[in-house]
């Protein structure tokens, strides 16, 4: 038989008890209106929690509640997810400043490949320099609208993002 969530010896104890103490377990049954062999097995319980912590050297604890567990359990998990949410975080913010660099070098990179390599061989090829300005607008015009378009996406993943702590 369970009661709490723990089980209940299969064989019952019976004993008589010292006078005084007899009529004070009368008067807590009395008072909570529960019957002696359940008052008993509550006093029995903390008897022998305050025993088992006396010899730890801990202070007794409370009766054991399942449900007590349940919120210690729960609450260990949202401390867990707290702290890995924060870490997150911090790595996404990490990898967007981390991106944001690789952009930048890569816009450097474009214009010295357009300025040593494209422009030069675009005249040596005979393209005029209002060809070749007209090239370079149309390849800067998709250049930002790709960057425009990343840089969109970007911000809106960082405004998704829990505020850092």
């Amino acid at each position: 038989m369970k009661n709490n969530g723990r089980l209940i010896a299969s064989q019952p104890l019976t004993c008589r008890f010292w006078q005084d103490n007899y009529d004070e377990l009368m008067k807590l049954c009395e008072g909570s209106g529960r019957k002696p062999n359940e008052e008993v097995r509550e006093l029995v319980d903390e008897a022998l929690r305050a025993r088992r912590a006396g010899a730890n050297g801990q202070p007794a604890s409370q009766p054991h509640k399942p449900e007590d567990e349940l919120d210690r359990k729960l609450q260990q998990l949202i401390e867990q997810n707290r702290a890995q949410s924060q870490h997150l975080t911090r790595e996404l913010r990490e990898y967007y400043g981390l991106l944001l660099e690789v952009l930048a070098g890569s816009y450097g990179a474009r214009r010295l490949i357009w300025n040593y390599i494209a422009e030069p061989m675009l005249r040596k090829a005979g393209h005029t320099p209002e060809q070749i300005k007209a090239q370079f607008e149309a390849e800067a015009k998709a250049w930002n609208t790709e960057r425009d378009k990343t840089a969109d996406m970007l911000e809106q993943a960082i405004k998704s993002l829990p505020p850092a702590k």
